[in-house]
C-alpha cells in the first residue's frame, strides 16, 4: 500500500514537471545570446542555471526511489519465511537377541536418507543407561520398535515401549521374523501397542518396507 502511494506521488510530480516545462520554454526561446569581445577573443555566455522546477523534480524522484527501496527491503525482511525442514528423530527399540542385525540394517537404511536415528550401541557413551534411553525416547519424533516373536519378553524393551506410550509418541512397529500382534499374548502394560499401524518387514520386500516407513509414515521428502 505504501509502495503504491509512493508511485502515485512520483506520477503527480512527473505531471507537474511536464506542465512546468512549457512555462519555462518562452524564456529559453526569447533569450538573447550575447558574445563578449575581449582582447583574447570572443567569450561565449555563461551556462544557464538549472530550472528550480527541474531540481525539485529530480530531488523528489530520488527521494521516492530511496523510500521505495527501503519499503521493498523491509517487506522482504518482514515476510514470513518457511522454517528449514529438519530431519525427523527416530528411536529404534529392539532386543539384541535375536534382532540386532535387523535393527542395524534398518538404522543404516534410515541414516542413508538423512534421518537422525538413535540406536543404543551407537549413541550411548556415558551417563546412566536408563536415563539416557528415557531422554532419547522423549526427544524423538518416531518410536520404532523392531518386534520379533520374543522381543517383548525383554524387560528393557517393554519399559521402552511403555515410556513411549506414556509420552504419546508416534509409534511405528516393525514386525520381523513372522511376528504378528496377538492381543491375548501381549504383556498387559504394553497392549496398547497393538492399536498402532505396523509394517511387516521381510527379506524379500525389505526395500519396499523401508520406503513405506519413510514416505508414508514419516513423510520424508514430502
Amino acid at each position: 500500500m505504501i509502495g503504491l502511494l509512493a508511485l502515485v506521488i512520483v506520477g503527480l510530480l512527473a505531471v507537474l514537471f511536464m506542465f512546468a516545462l512549457p512555462a519555462q520554454a518562452p524564456a529559453f526561446a526569447t533569450t538573447e545570446v550575447r558574445l563578449t569581445a575581449t582582447p583574447g577573443g570572443i567569450v561565449p555566455p555563461a551556462g544557464e542555471a538549472t530550472s528550480p522546477v527541474t531540481l525539485l523534480f529530480l530531488l523528489a524522484v530520488g527521494a521516492m526511489a530511496i523510500i521505495g527501496l527501503l519499503i521493498w527491503l523491509r517487506s522482504r525482511s518482514d515476510s514470513p519465511r518457511l522454517p528449514l525442514k529438519q530431519s525427523p528423530q527416530v528411536f529404534i527399540s529392539y532386543r539384541r537377541d535375536p534382532s540386532w542385525g535387523q535393527a542395524r540394517c534398518i538404522t543404516n537404511s534410515l541414516r542413508e536418507q538423512g534421518i537422525n536415528v538413535f540406536m543404543d550401541v551407537d549413541n550411548i557413551n556415558e551417563g546412566k543407561f536408563a536415563a539416557v534411553i528415557q531422554q532419547a525416547i522423549e526427544g524423538c519424533d518416531y518410536f520404532v520398535p523392531v518386534l520379533a516373536p520374543s522381543t517383548l519378553d525383554s524387560e528393557w524393551v517393554r519399559q521402552e515401549v511403555l515410556h513411549a506410550l506414556r509420552h504419546h509418541k508416534t509409534i511405528i512397529p516393525l514386525l520381523v521374523d513372522g511376528y504378528k500382534f496377538d492381543p491375548e499374548s501381549l504383556p498387559s502394560e504394553v497392549q496398547d501397542i497393538a492399536s498402532h499401524n505396523a509394517i511387516t518387514v521381510t527379506h524379500e520386500f525389505y526395500d519396499a518396507a523401508i520406503n513405506r516407513l519413510t514416505t508414508r509414515f514419516m513423510r520424508v521428502g514430502a
